[in-house]
């Protein structure tokens, strides 16, 4: 089960470092241009999916900090998560959830900075993930909010998602 969990976040890992490797090549400026008033900039975006994984594991290393009483999750329980977090990488918009939307991000956010952050974070999870009790990986330990409760790998599936739909958006938002 943490071969397979430790496999996921590999290809998570792997896809950051491609998306930061793409994004080398631009200024500061061309981060952080708005392509409209309502709509995130490249950096912010940024700011968002970090947001993302960072309150996700702060909720899920809280959640086990007191050994709580959990379920297993059972293949309808996953068939069932699934078409729910399937349903979300349709919609057109979705409003972030508060504490990963815009008025959470910090009053100056740079790209660099953002970037150091985010590395950091999934450092951070690799080392928590590796040493987390065997008892907790097919738990329902974290609660999305649209989704509603999944497993840590199921958690990881959202993280994928979630960077691909964003990372789609951020890559049309930046100059050719």
């Amino acid at each position: 089960m943490r071969d397979k969990i430790l496999s996921k976040l590999d290809l998570l890992d792997q896809k950051l470092a491609s998306l930061i490797d793409a994004l080398e090549v631009y200024s500061e400026e061309d981060l952080q241009k708005k392509p409209g008033p309502e709509v995130w900039s490249p950096a912010q975006l940024i700011c968002h999916m970090r947001l993302v994984e960072e309150t996700s594991m702060a909720y899920l290393k809280k959640k086990l900090s007191y050994d709580p009483v959990l379920n297993k999750v059972g293949i309808l329980h996953v068939i069932k998560s699934k078409v729910k977090l399937l349903a979300l990488g349709f919609a057109s918009k979705i409003s972030a959830p508060k504490g990963v939307d815009e008025g959470s991000f910090p009053a100056e956010i740079t790209y660099v900075d953002e970037a150091k952050k985010w590395k950091q974070l999934r450092l951070d999870t690799r080392n928590y993930l590796s040493t987390l009790d065997e008892k907790w990986l097919d738990k329902d330990a974290y609660k999305h909010p649209f989704a509603g409760r999944l497993s840590i790998g199921q958690m990881l599936d959202f993280f994928a998602g979630h960077f691909e739909r964003h990372r789609k958006q951020l890559m049309g938002r930046l100059p050719e």
